[in-house]
């Protein structure tokens, strides 16, 4: 998901200016912002950082670092994990008298969602078994050594056809260790 957010707010100076400077230039932008899950969902929290430089009325030059911390909520559902990155695509720092700096700030978000996701498998199996079927896409069957085409579409209860459209290169009667794929669709 994509998303753009607009965060503004009263902005730290550091290290801070003392004496009437005025803001020259912001330059140098970034934004670090991490997720965090809070009762009624799931929240951005970060800090936008720029480099400001101040001239003075002498016409000296100081630089210090700007922050501006900040928290938006974001809007997933259903999502067991969520990340969130942010680049800057617009600043605005004012100074006002009294020294307090302000700043606004456009950001582009991405998030992504991660769901919970189960997979099964057999670890082990015999010769010659047949196991259960499942939900599965794929089951693989060991059959006994020397069994024909026929033998084997009984046993896996599936016509020949089907059998050998799924394992063309498979040649009967079979050798020992030969496997033979059985696809379903899921549903």
């Amino acid at each position: 998901m994509k998303c753009t957010e607009r965060i503004g707010g009263e902005a730290a100076l550091s290290p801070t200016i003392q004496g009437e400077y005025f803001l020259q230039a912001a330059v140098q932008p970034m934004v670090e912002v991490a997720c965090k899950k809070v009762e009624n969902g799931v929240e951005a929290e970060g800090v936008l950082s720029a480099d400001v430089i101040m001239v003075g009325a002498d016409g000296s030059h100081k630089s210090c670092t700007m922050r501006l911390p900040f928290v938006f909520p974001l809007h997933v559902e259903n999502a067991l994990d969520v990340e969130v990155d942010a680049l800057v695509c617009g600043l605005n720092v004012r100074r006002k008298k009294g020294g307090e700096t302000e700043a606004e700030a456009t950001l582009k978000v991405c998030v992504r969602t991660f769901e919970k996701v189960e997979w099964a498998y057999i670890s082990q199996a015999e010769a010659g078994e047949i196991g259960e079927e499942t939900d599965a896409a794929i089951s693989i069957f060991l059959p006994c050594e020397g069994e024909n085409l026929w033998q084997v579409a009984k046993r896996l209860r599936r016509v020949p056809e089907e059998l050998v459209k799924s394992n063309p290169n498979l040649q009967f009667p079979v050798k020992a260790g030969e496997r033979i794929f059985v696809y379903r669709q899921i549903k």
